[in-house]
């Protein structure tokens, strides 16, 4: 075909646009084809079968006539004797098709221009694809942009890769946009476009957004550490050698698994008032009730709330001494007391109490070192807050105490 498109230099163009664009050659290759298919056909009026091949390797475009082989020809456009056949290859048969090159005058002007504009579309076509992929994927975040051009009622915005279009009813009544003023874009729809907010507004949704997300989860842990348990860090040394300084307890909470208090059993409990110097002829420790939402903030957030841990030495009706051996006795016997560094107990204010009912008896197990029940009286079991299940750190010592 002498005006067919014989150029290496489009094939190298097609080379060029797969590495740079991504576009693969063969596709585009197949795309010319079917455009100059459909050109022959508009331009030349044909009715003849038709195919375009295009050489890889040289750019080369040929237009072959496709007929088939038949005994009597009956429409030349499409049929072709055996005889005439034969004259092109003669291992050709009955019923077998045959190319006819087709060498249309000025068809390489129409081929070379047609060949142009499909490259040009495919080019435009990928770009947007990439785009698309690059924005679609990134739908939900965060891009910044500058305004472009800004009027009453629209918003154009540079973002690089494509234009940003911000409509009236997106944009904030109060603010005004000017050229080259940066903003960033809070939403990217399917058309990548994107509908975008002040920098300063941006920032302050997403603040929000944490601040929201802190709520919730502050609300989750205090819900957690009123109703269920925590861990609690132990910051005296009142329960050595039983705990030390640092050591992390699991405590689990009353409101759900409420139970019966025994001796030897390790709790927190609300710590009483220390300021009572003068012993309360009821044995009770001290206690100032919260009403309202300070009770609120006391119980339920535990501002202001503070916790011992002691053992249970009394139960309602126990009659606790501390002898002036330095032992504790409940109900006339001397305690066994293994847990302690050393068997002595010093005396405080109560040291010879009936404990009375709906109370208990608390003591450290660092006997010499510690407020408890000897100091500020019986705690109401009322004021019990936890039960220490097991000690998980440090790692070397996880288990029951």
């Amino acid at each position: 075909m002498k005006e067919a498109i014989d150029n290496k230099e489009l094939v190298i163009a097609l080379e060029e646009l797969e590495k740079e664009k991504g576009i693969k050659k063969s596709y585009l290759i197949e795309s010319i084809e079917t455009a100059l298919l459909t050109a022959y056909k508009r331009n030349f009026d044909a009715k003849e079968n038709v195919k375009v091949v295009m050489d890889d390797v040289t750019g080369a475009a040929h237009i072959y006539s496709v007929k088939e082989i038949v005994e009597t020809v009956e429409d030349a456009d499409t049929q072709i004797s055996l005889e005439d056949a034969k004259k092109i290859n003669k291992t050709l048969e009955l019923g077998d098709s045959v190319d006819i090159e087709l060498v249309p005058k000025n068809f390489g002007r129409i081929a070379a221009q047609t060949a142009k504009q499909v490259i040009v579309q495919k080019i435009r076509e990928a770009e947007r694809e990439i785009v698309y992929t690059e924005y679609n994927d990134r739908k939900g975040e965060i891009v910044t942009g500058l305004v472009q051009k800004a009027d009453n009622h629209i918003v154009v915005l540079d973002l690089g890769k494509l234009e940003g279009i911000m409509l009236a009813k997106d944009q904030i009544p109060t603010e005004t946009y000017k050229v080259n003023d940066k903003i960033r874009a809070d939403e990217i729809n399917n058309e990548t476009r994107a509908k975008v907010r002040k920098n300063s507004k941006a920032i302050i949704r997403e603040i929000l957004e944490w601040v929201l997300c802190l709520v919730i989860a502050y609300l989750l842990y205090l819900i957690i550490n009123y109703f269920i348990g925590t861990i609690s860090g132990v910051k005296q040394v009142s329960m050595l050698p039983t705990t030390k300084e640092n050591d992390r307890l699991i405590i689990s909470r009353p409101t759900i698994f409420k139970r019966d208090l025994k001796y030897g059993d390790i709790v927190t409990f609300e710590a009483p008032l220390e300021d009572d110097l003068e012993v309360n002829e009821n044995n009770i420790a001290s206690y100032t009730e919260k009403t309202g939402i300070d009770s609120f903030f006391y119980n339920f957030m535990g501002i202001g709330k503070s916790s011992y841990v002691k053992r249970v030495i009394g139960l309602p009706g126990d009659h606790i001494v501390i002898g002036d051996d330095g032992f504790v006795y409940r109900n006339g016997e001397k305690l066994d007391e293994p847990y302690l560094n050393e068997q002595v107990t010093n005396k405080d204010k109560y040291n010879d109490v009936v404990v009375p009912a709906g109370t208990v008896f608390m003591m450290g197990d660092n006997r010499l070192s510690s407020k408890d029940s000897r100091f500020f009286g019986c705690v109401p079991i009322e004021k019990v807050n936890g039960y220490v299940v097991i000690r998980v750190w440090p790692l070397n010592k996880i288990g029951k105490l």
